[in-house]
């Protein structure tokens, strides 16, 4: 996947502003060349690099910046010194205007990405209350990084616009530390914060809350030793991928493990519900065209016990662990405490006490337990009553941070409700009532 032009335009879009201006001035010359060489070098690398810290950490290896400012100053040197006397047109006040036009462009370019942002966001409208989509997730997070790149590079255009000339700007902006945010350096710092906040917040995993600590903490001890107080973008990146290397396992593995046991538990619901007078109305067959969904649900209710076998074979294969080791794995003890539940307590006791046993190939539930399964969900105690706590405490951190009912209005998920009257989640009495 490209870096987003926004990324590339932050980092080069003031060495592109005064290659155009050679361009537009007629400059001519072995240095010149040489320029447009480092330039092409760069906008390759740009094309297709993935991540900004990539981009960086590249252009910082093989010196390109510094390549391109020394040629830069040799040209603009040479166009005062001329034999002939006459420059080529370069005007010191004209360069740094020049240079805080393509800023401000920048900031447009930054407002227009925000806009398509938030209209991906809307497409998301319609996703179950109980989750927040992925896709709302990564363009939330653009929003967050897109504000922050804004706020840079404001700084820069109220710096130039109080410098009388364009020598100034460039040395005052090196020593203040705001040329890295032109680069993205200088951003890497509040992402990295804000994702440490965001991952304690929202309790993914332990692994994910100790990964970001672990990358501020190194940024945080490099920053000690660096140049006014600011990394290189090189010897970050490093960092970042060792520590990410380190837990991906460990993340991965979480990942796939709680993935694969909910995916059983959500397939035996199913199973249950389709035999139940509910089926035409409530997830997955609600989704489904009205004509379609007879046949949807009867594939569920005949074909379900042996998908839930086949499951649970793989399951035990690949992470050697058996369908009652489930309950008592980290993972879900994790999930549990975080209420991440969509399900009531009440309810997937009954999933593993009564519906469990009777879930084998070619078997249907007894006309007792579909109405014991059906009259849990008329009496309204079949959802969780309670609201995650960490998705509740991100939205209060993300209304603080953009407004009272921001996240509602850009993720279309009503407020929480379902209207359930079970008992709140307890994990320690749960695994006392199941019977496995």
């Amino acid at each position: 996947m490209a870096l987003d032009p926004i990324y590339t335009d932050a980092v080069l879009g003031t060495f592109r502003t005064m290659h155009r201006e050679c361009l537009e001035k007629n400059i001519e010359g072995e240095k010149f060349d040489q320029l447009t060489t480092v330039m092409e070098r760069m906008e390759a690398i740009a094309a297709t690099a993935n991540d900004i810290g990539a981009l960086q950490g590249t252009l910082l290896q093989e010196d390109l910046m510094g390549q391109f400012g020394l040629l830069y100053g040799e040209l603009l040197a040479a166009s005062h010194t001329s034999a002939s006397g006459n420059n080529h047109g370069f005007d010191d006040r004209a360069l740094l205007q020049q240079n805080l036009r393509a800023l401000e462009d920048a900031i447009r370019a930054i407002d227009d990405s925000l806009n398509a942002s938030k209209d991906n966001i809307k497409k998301c409208e319609g996703s179950q209350k109980f989750i927040v989509a992925k896709e709302t997730i990564f363009e939330i997070d653009v929003i967050h990084r897109y504000n922050t790149i804004k706020k840079a590079i404001h700084e820069l255009v109220d710096l130039g616009k109080s410098c009388e000339n364009y020598p100034t700007f460039l040395r005052v902006q090196i020593e203040k530390g705001l040329d890295k945010a032109v680069e993205g350096t200088a951003v890497i710092k509040e992402v990295y914060e804000e994702d440490a906040l965001v991952n304690e917040i929202r309790q993914f995993s332990p692994y994910h809350v100790q990964r970001s600590k672990e990358i501020l903490n190194t940024y945080q001890e490099l920053e000690k030793t660096a140049s006014f107080g600011i990394p290189h973008a090189l010897d970050i990146e490093m960092e970042r991928y060792k520590i990410e290397h380190r837990f991906e396992p460990d993340i991965r593995k979480w990942d796939l493990i709680t993935e694969r046991w909910k995916e059983i538990i959500e397939t035996l619901a199913e199973w249950a519900a389709s035999q139940c007078s509910r089926a035409m109305y409530v997830d997955p067959w609600s989704l489904i065209p009205v004509p379609q969904r007879p046949e949807a649900i009867r594939f569920s209710k005949h074909c379900n016990p042996g998908i839930i076998k086949e499951q649970i074979r793989l399951f035990n294969k690949n992470f050697g662990m058996s369908f009652n080791d489930i309950f008592t794995h980290e993972t879900f003890i994790h999930y549990t405490h975080q209420k991440r539940w969509r399900y009531s307590q009440e309810y997937l006791v009954h999933l593993l006490n009564v519906v469990y046993p009777l879930c084998t190939p070619k078997a249907l539930l007894p006309r007792h337990i579909i109405d014991a399964d059906q009259k849990i969900f008329d009496g309204k105690r079949y959802f969780n009553p309670e609201e995650q706590p960490a998705f509740v405490a991100y939205k209060k951190w993300f209304d603080e941070k953009y407004g009272a009912g921001t996240l509602e209005s850009l993720t279309g998920i009503e407020p929480f409700s379902t209207a359930s009257v079970a008992q709140p989640w307890n994990y320690d009495s749960f695994i006392q009532e199941i019977a496995l």
